[in-house]
């Protein structure tokens, strides 16, 4: 891992550029999630409510040399599920998608759900 990388990471920043099909665990250090990817399809859980009370994320995709889909989920030990701007919903199983470049969702837990407090997708 190059220095950048390294302070990116201690900084809370999570840059994710593998070409897809790996599922992606954020840890509650991951506040900003940069997709870079060619193309692929990766899901990536939320830490859990508990882990994640009081906290910002940011998901936010910079590059699109190709066709990708960004699904973000819940995490799977979280019993509620959270209620997106415009009413959509996000569980283990039902995500928000990302798929062009500049989409991106800005999520706040209140430890029991997760909340958007701005997407644009």
């Amino acid at each position: 891992m190059n220095q950048n990388a390294m302070q990116r990471t201690a900084w809370g920043v999570k840059e994710i550029t593998d070409a897809g099909g790996v599922d992606i665990q954020l840890e509650p250090c991951h506040r900003v999630v940069l997709i870079n990817v060619p193309t692929g399809a990766h899901d990536i859980y939320l830490p859990s409510v508990f882990e994640a009370f009081g906290l910002t994320y940011t998901v936010y995709t910079v590059a699109n040399a190709g066709t990708y889909n960004i699904v973000i989920k819940a995490n799977t030990d979280d019993k509620e599920t959270a209620t997106f701007i415009r009413n959509t919903v996000i569980g283990p199983a039902v995500g928000i998608t990302l798929n062009a470049i500049d989409d991106y969702v800005v999520l706040y837990c209140d430890g029991i759900r997760w909340n958007v407090l701005e997407e644009d997708v």
